[in-house]
C-alpha cells in the first residue's frame, strides 16, 4: 500500500500529511488573532506565536513524509514537536501528538476506529502533561473532538473519514464557544480560549 487512502475509509501518510500541513498553515495565518484572544490561563498574548513556531517546525517533516507507514510519520512529528514546543500551547500539542503516535505504533494507516482511539490517547496525554489542567483552553476543544470521534465510532458502521470529520467539526466549534463561558468565569473578558481557537 502506498500510504494513500482508499476512498474515505482509510487515512494514509500522504493524505494525513496534507491535512496536517493545511491545518498548520491555518494556525500560522491566524497567529495574531490567536494572540489577541489569549487571556487565559495566562494573559500573555503569545499563544498564536507559540503554536505557530511549534507547529511550523513540523512542516519540513510533513513536506517529505518519512516512510509509508502512518506510525513512522507520527513518530517523526511527535519528536519534532517535543523538541520545538514553545509555551503551554506548544507543550500541549506536542503531548497530544505523542499520545497519537504511541497509539498508532505499528499502523500503516488509520481506519476511523484506530484514528478515534489515537485521538483519545492524545487527549489523555495532553491533559496528563499538565499539573493543573484547565477547562476553557485547547484541552476542552481536543476533548470535544475526541468525544465526538468516540461516539461516532462506537458503531462498526462509522467507517467514512469525511463523515466522521464533518460531524466532529460543529461539536468542536461548540466546545470552542463554551470556552468563552469557561474563561469568563475566571475573568477572561468574554473571549474564547486562545489555544482552542
Amino acid at each position: 500500500m502506498s500510504g494513500r487512502s482508499s476512498g474515505n475509509h482509510y487515512l494514509g501518510t500522504d493524505r494525513f500529511a496534507q491535512a496536517l500541513r493545511s491545518g498548520i498553515h491555518r494556525v500560522i495565518s491566524e497567529q495574531e488573532n490567536l494572540n489577541s484572544i489569549n487571556v487565559f490561563p495566562v494573559a500573555d498574548g503569545d499563544t498564536g506565536t507559540n503554536l505557530s513556531l511549534s507547529l511550523g517546525a513540523a512542516l519540513q517533516t510533513l513536506q517529505r513524509p518519512p516512510g509509508k507507514h502512518i506510525s513512522t510519520l507520527l513518530a517523526a512529528i511527535a519528536d519534532v514537536l517535543l523538541d520545538s514546543a514553545r509555551g503551554n500551547s506548544g507543550a500541549i500539542v506536542a503531548q497530544f501528538f505523542q499520545g497519537v503516535s504511541d497509539t498508532a505504533e505499528q499502523l500503516t494507516r488509520f481506519t476511523t476506529h484506530t484514528f478515534a482511539k489515537a485521538v483519545e490517547r492524545g487527549s489523555e496525554y495532553a491533559r496528563d502533561a499538565l499539573c493543573d489542567p484547565r477547562e476553557g483552553t485547547i484541552l476542552s476543544v481536543i476533548a470535544a473532538f475526541s468525544a465526538s470521534l468516540q461516539r461516532q465510532t462506537a458503531s462498526e458502521t462509522a467507517q467514512d473519514f469525511a463523515a466522521l470529520l464533518v460531524t466532529a467539526l460543529p461539536e468542536c466549534r461548540k466546545a470552542l464557544s463554551r470556552t468563552q463561558t469557561q474563561v469568563d468565569e475566571r475573568g477572561g473578558g468574554g473571549v474564547v480560549g486562545g489555544g482552542g481557537g
